[in-house]
């Protein structure tokens, strides 16, 4: 997955979907973005030990970007679910300290997405594909315990065929400073000139 996601599902709507409550000072409307980048989140890539066992989270999306090298020429895909809900990624997260910083500066809290092996919705586009959890494991991802690891580790499989659908966008999402609903708008292939 290359880390580009569309999320304009209004954060209340999201709250439903995972049955939790926003979190104080957490506007129910949001603020929509059809173009999120790693940068967006995370500053540095650290090590994520542990975190699988301990501190895993649910990411939901609308959608994300990959890019399709097939044929030479690099075209944007949006993958969505095909019944048009929200999908809800498997995610670990951490909290560390920069050793480039002051000894007494914050702790940094930074996550990642799970990936996996692309299932067949990914139509051979990329080797690997973000790991995405139906609504019946949620509670299962998040507080497996030990004795339920192998249950946990088994929810990092592809998805089943007809779960996502895609299409090519425009190649607009490369650019981060693109950010508009456009963005997700299936892109009619450019015609051939003879």
């Amino acid at each position: 997955m290359c880390g580009r996601i569309a999320l304009y599902t209004p954060p209340q709507r999201l709250a439903r979907l995972l049955e939790a409550a926003l979190a104080a000072g957490v506007d129910p409307k949001g603020e929509p973005s059809w173009n999120l980048a790693p940068t967006r989140t995370l500053s540095e890539r650290p090590s994520f030990r542990e975190a699988f066992e301990r501190r895993r989270l649910l990411v939901p999306i609308d959608g994300f970007y990959e890019w399709d090298h097939r044929g030479g020429e690099r075209t944007p895909h949006f993958f969505a679910r095909t019944d048009g809900e929200p999908m809800v990624l498997a995610g670990l997260y951490e909290r560390w300290r920069d050793p480039e910083l002051p000894a007494d500066a914050p702790r940094l809290a930074t996550c990642t997405i799970v990936t996996t092996a692309p299932g067949p919705d990914l139509d051979g586009l990329h080797d690997r594909m973000p790991v995405v959890l139906e609504r019946d494991v949620h509670d299962l991802w998040l507080t497996g315990a030990d004795d339920e690891q192998d249950a946990v580790l088994a929810l990092c499989a592809p998805t089943p065929a007809g779960t996502l659908a895609h299409h090519p966008v425009s190649s607009r999402v490369g650019n981060v400073n693109n950010d508009d609903p456009e963005l997700v708008v299936e892109a009619l292939p450019a015609p051939r000139l003879f």
